[in-house]
């Protein structure tokens, strides 16, 4: 089975096309691009040249895994609609999964606890914590306070996510929380696709019409209206 794998919730857009076979992946062509240009522009030539690298055509993807949030509100749009229209037209399966147990993927074999965080402003993160490739807690958005206490006494652990650089320069001179290598810290459509197959191998897929956005909290819009209220 060929796997399309995308995420465009932060900063990065991330493609890859990879081979599956007896539920692991045997084959992967990965591409991630940090330029400045926007995912609109640059997510569909990446989505074509991850097929081509592979030699594969767009009837031959069997699922489409895709990070559904949390990050950018219009970053998760653009990978969900994008995911959606895909799996439309070819009448196949979509895994929605948590852009922060990709990331964890990331970071795959880690002894202590890897700790994705993706800058949600306003002095949160979104954030979740996993141990032995196990997940310790659900996605939240909480503040730079909350995730600390939860793993300064932590013997090791890693940060990854467009956060990870940002959270680190707040930990002072705390040893056990460390920088992830670079090519670990942005998201990486490998691990969405690793991520997606887990979830396709544990029977829990959805249509393409079933695909929805996870933003954990009201965009600034929706808040800038409530206080108005």
């Amino acid at each position: 089975m060929l796997i399309l794998g995308l995420d465009t919730t932060a900063v990065t857009a991330a493609v890859a096309v990879c081979r599956a076979e007896n539920g692991t992946i045997s084959e992967h062509a990965s591409f991630s691009l940090k330029n400045g240009l926007t995912h609109s522009e640059s997510l569909l030539p990446l989505i074509d040249g991850a097929l081509k690298a592979l030699g594969a055509a767009p009837a031959d993807v069997g699922l489409v895994a895709v990070s559904v949030g949390p990050g950018s509100f219009t970053g998760v749009r653009i990978g969900v609609a994008t995911a959606k229209g895909f799996a439309f037209a070819r009448d196949i399966p979509c895994a929605g999964v948590s852009t922060l147990e990709s990331l964890a993927q990331n970071c795959a074999g880690f002894g202590g606890v890897v700790c994705p965080v993706m800058d949600a402003r306003r002095s949160q993160f979104y954030n979740a914590l996993f141990k032995d490739g196990k997940r310790i807690c659900a996605d939240r958005c909480v503040s730079f306070e909350e995730i600390l206490a939860e793993i300064e006494n932590e013997r090791d652990v890693i940060l990854c996510g467009d956060g990870a650089r940002l959270f680190y320069s707040k930990c002072g001179e705390r040893r056990n929380i460390k920088l992830p290598p670079l090519c670990a810290e942005d998201q990486n459509a490998l691990s969405v696709c690793k991520t997606g197959l887990k979830k396709y191998l544990a029977g829990e897929c959805v249509t393409h019409a079933e695909l929805r956005p996870v933003y954990l909290r009201a965009s600034q819009a929706e808040r800038e209206r409530n206080e108005k209220l």
